[in-house]
């Protein structure tokens, strides 16, 4: 009888096993697009432990009892592996414990997700064919061999003792077999040294942990670096110390150029280089004469889209997918640097607008109390929508508004200032591409009747509601020159412009086709790379190559204007600084003009220069890693208030932290 049970126990572990198998396999292939190689063993071995501890339970249980468990288990699982994969499709990375949390506000996006189904997304449910067979009867009434594997129960407690202290050994195995071999090996002794093994442990790479351990290992990494907060320790601040002496900026040929003169920065959502046409948007390719046009900007797009790019751009910090939102979780540190308060520092009044509501992102806190803006105003101050009856701001849910009433409704404020530098961040270019965005269904008659008119090709719907959402941008950039050549501060005021991510609300098939100017087949890295310019009347149209991407804004500003920053307490750097820029994406590839480092082809390095070798290149990837875990380390432990203002031991982030403990 015990060997009966013994056999039938290797049977639904071996039936558990092939099923966490065939997921792990389909997604490798389908999502992640990887290879079967020896990367893939220790896939094989996690998945044999879970399957391990999985029966494990699984046996305490009445066999019937045993099939429901497993049956509900199994649709959860493919719904985890099924819905990572488009949300991989669509956002280019995959979602966390802490996003997945707050998912509620985000379910007016769920259409979109579905934007790039395939007929392979449905792979992932084969083993749902599963679940009828295991419930099944025989007609003869006889128990079916589905029936005979469940019948395996414990007879006594003492018989699991065998079968965890198994699944525990083979897990301990498994994680004692993972190389603690650095990545790339440093000369540099203020440098931290990163291996397989640290990566296992903090998950600082969604795509490489999955591709090095696989789906159901990084959700159970990612679940733990939830909880696994950095604490102020004598060594992360002696190697913070190092980064900091390390870093250092000197005056160039552009310091402060636009010394004493004010700042007008657009955030444009979605801009991306399809947009820019003569015909479709006049006002900002007329710019262009008179720009300085960054065509290696990057905006990658982390956990939360906007919202970490502005995070970067204001902060020069990387955002964190360990929390739901840098924004709030690190909203009440204190930051040396801001954009608004090196203006302040300069006697500039700092004006943030933003034509929505809090309903998605807390930005009038953010604007307010973590950056320091002088004044914000959302879509209820600029009158473009009636407050909702409760009066609740941070819960009103609004349609897509108009960036070109945005602008005509708070730019006379503004240019009553001696000084300014205001901030404007749209939404009219927000997806979806389709009439149910009343900007984009608004303009589509005008777009629908320049293509007529030129006897253009015809593109697809989605493409023309993007180009017709963009048209509302290039509407207010209108309004915006019309004013400044009315009041005379045209001379006197600088425009920037920046697209705050690509246009993912398109379908993968036309981003590939549109993307005339991006080389998507040296890396598909280059789709975060977006329009940038800075404008200002006496400039000589140029086009600036050097590498640069959303957290090196406020140190490129910074250098522009003269203002007074800490640039050492920065992650970014000054585009005109001597050396060249980094741009480090939310898998932890990199890219520079040198190199790429592509994380989700498992550390494929790719040379686009002889200056370095591959093995330095990797040896650089720690040194990207090393500063990264650093900006992490500042942010949760507050590192400015300790240095700055005294011990943070009641800091709300902690004082969280322990109450859930």
């Amino acid at each position: 009888m015990k060997k009966i049970i013994q056999s039938n126990a290797f049977k639904l572990y071996l039936m558990v096993f092939l099923v966490l198998m065939f997921l792990e396999t389909a997604f490798r292939m389908v999502a992640m697009q990887a290879p079967i190689d020896l990367t893939y063993i220790h896939v094989v071995a996690f998945s044999l432990t879970y399957a391990a501890f999985i029966v494990f339970a699984l046996r305490f249980f009445k066999p019937f009892v045993m099939k429901v468990i497993l049956s509900i288990l199994l649709v959860l699982l493919i719904a985890f592996y099924f819905s990572q994969n488009i949300y991989y499709e669509a956002m280019s990375g995959f979602y966390t414990f802490a996003i997945a949390a707050d998912a509620g506000r985000g379910l007016g996006f769920i259409n979109h997700l579905f934007i790039n189904f395939s007929l392979w997304h449905l792979i992932y449910g084969l083993p749902l064919l599963i679940i009828p067979i295991i419930f099944k009867w025989s007609y003869s009434k006889k128990t079916t061999l589905a029936d005979k594997v469940f019948q395996c129960r414990y007879t006594s407690f003492k018989f699991a003792l065998v079968p965890l202290l198994g699944a525990w050994l083979l897990g301990f195995a498994t994680v004692q077999t993972i190389s603690s071999h650095p990545f790339g090996e440093s000369d540099d002794e203020i440098i931290q040294e990163y291996s397989a093994r640290d990566l296992y442990e903090t998950n600082f790479s969604p795509e490489l942990t999955i591709n090095r351990f696989g789906l159901f290992t990084y959700a159970r990494v990612d679940i733990r670096a939830a909880y696994n907060i950095s604490k102020p320790n004598e060594d992360s601040d002696y190697w913070l110390e190092q980064y900091f002496e390390k870093r250092h900026h000197e005056d160039n040929d552009m310091t402060g150029i636009f010394e004493g003169k004010n700042l007008i920065f657009l955030k444009a959502e979605s801009l991306d280089y399809m947009s820019l046409d003569p015909s479709l948007m006049p006002n900002l390719m007329s710019m262009m004469d008179s720009s300085i046009f960054f065509d290696n900007y990057y905006a990658p797009l982390y956990s939360r889209n906007t919202a970490d790019t502005e995070f970067m751009t204001h902060t020069s910090f990387f955002p964190t997918n360990k929390t739901t939102l840098s924004m709030t979780t690190f909203g009440e540190n204190h930051f040396v640097n801001t954009l608004p308060k090196g203006f302040n520092d300069l006697g500039y009044d700092t004006f943030s607008f933003h034509n929505y509501s809090d309903f998605y992102y807390p930005r009038t806190q953010f604007y307010l109390d973590t950056l320091e803006f002088d004044w914000f105003q959302d879509a209820f101050d600029m009158g473009l929508h009636d407050l909702p009856e409760d009066g609740d701001r941070s819960n009103a849910r609004l349609p897509w508004l108009s960036d070109k009433l945005m602008v005509d409704n708070t730019i006379d404020d503004v240019l009553t200032s001696e000084q300014f530098f205001a901030y404007y961040l749209g939404v009219s270019g927000h997806l979806p591409y389709d009439d149910s965005q009343d900007v984009a269904a608004e303009n589509l008659p005008i777009i629908e009747a320049i293509f007529e008119e030129e006897g253009r090709e015809p593109v697809e719907q989605a493409l023309m509601y993007y180009h017709a959402a963009h048209y509302e941008f290039d509407l207010a950039l209108g309004v915006l020159l019309d004013k400044l050549e009315e009041t005379g501060q045209a001379d006197d005021t600088v425009i920037l412009i920046a697209s705050d991510h690509y246009p993912y609300g398109l379908e993968r098939h036309t981003i590939d086709e549109r993307s005339f100017d991006k080389d998507l087949e040296e890396s598909r890295l280059n789709v975060h790379n977006v329009p940038m310019m800075i404008y200002h009347p006496s400039l000589e149209g140029e086009v600036n190559s050097n590498i640069i991407s959303s957290i090196d804004l406020m140190p490129t500003i910074g250098n522009l204007f003269n203002l007074d920053l800490d640039y050492q307490y920065m992650m970014g750097r000054d585009v005109y600084e001597e050396g060249y820029n980094v741009v480090r994406f939310l898998d932890s590839s990199i890219l520079t003009k040198d190199y790429i480092i592509e994380a989700n082809q498992n550390l494929s390095v790719k040379l686009l220069s002889d200056k370095f070798t591959e093995d330095e290149v990797l040896s650089h990837y720690n040194e990207y890693i090393h500063y990264y875990q650093l900006s992490l380390y500042i942010l949760e432990t507050d590192y400015f208030h300790r240095k700055y203002i005294g011990d943070i031991s009641t800091a709300n982030i902690f004082e969280t932290i322990d109450a859930e403990d």
